[in-house]
């Protein structure tokens, strides 16, 4: 596999594409497309993970987002997360080290 891109659903196309042009969603060769979506339910059914090198510098980027800085995990990851404007909620970190 070369990469995998996320495609949540979207109710607000204008408010996403303003979100999707915010410097941070464009780091790392992170891509994600999206698709229209008139059920409010819908974003809350799905999710993303996007696998980063830097999670702390891409939460820094994030500033004015709504966002959750990464911190360690039991499972063994440092996670963060990230809303978008149609209540998607893309998690993002990485591997800590064993």
């Amino acid at each position: 596999m070369i990469r995998a891109e996320p495609v949540p659903p979207a109710r607000d196309i204008a408010a996403t594409a303003a979100f999707s042009a915010y410097p941070v969603m464009r780091r790392e060769g992170a891509t994600r497309h999206v698709w229209r979506c008139e059920d409010e339910a819908a974003p809350a059914a799905g999710g993303c993970h996007l696998r980063l090198d830097d999670p702390a510098a891409f939460h820094a980027a994030a500033a004015g987002a709504r966002c959750l800085a990464p911190e360690p995990k039991p499972w063994g990851k440092e996670e963060g997360a990230m809303w978008d404007p149609n209540g998607n909620l893309p998690r993002f970190g990485r591997d800590l080290p064993a």
